[in-house]
């Protein structure tokens, strides 16, 4: 395993925070006003505003290939050219039991 994955997983979490103990009023941040987009009295109202000219075709297409769903590749490199990945593994045994196993591989380049 990695040294810096083995110091992190030693590293202490920092105490909770109470956040009932926090000194912040959210009463005394006033909203910038903006043109069509002011709160009603003591709500808050979140704006935003929708893109001038719809997206082309093209960028469309790149944006559906950059975000498209794929398979979960739990696999990350170790040292130099070294890959560990973790995966599931059943096989099945006598008298028709299945066994469920859980591995961890590691690949070195030759």
């Amino acid at each position: 395993m990695s040294l810096a994955l083995l110091i992190a997983l030693q590293a202490a979490a920092p105490p909770p925070v109470d956040i009932r103990k926090m000194d912040f009023d959210l009463s005394l941040y006033r909203p910038r006003p903006t043109s069509g987009c002011e709160p009603e009295a003591g709500g808050i109202l979140v704006c935003g505003r929708r893109p001038v000219a719809d997206l082309s075709p093209e960028e469309m297409a790149r944006l559906a290939k950059l975000y498209e769903q794929g398979p979960i590749d739990a696999e990350t490199g170790l040292v130099g050219k070294v890959r560990g990945r973790v995966y599931t593994e059943e096989v099945a045994m006598p008298g028709g039991q299945v066994s469920k196993r859980a591995m961890i591989g590691i690949r070195l380049p030759f």
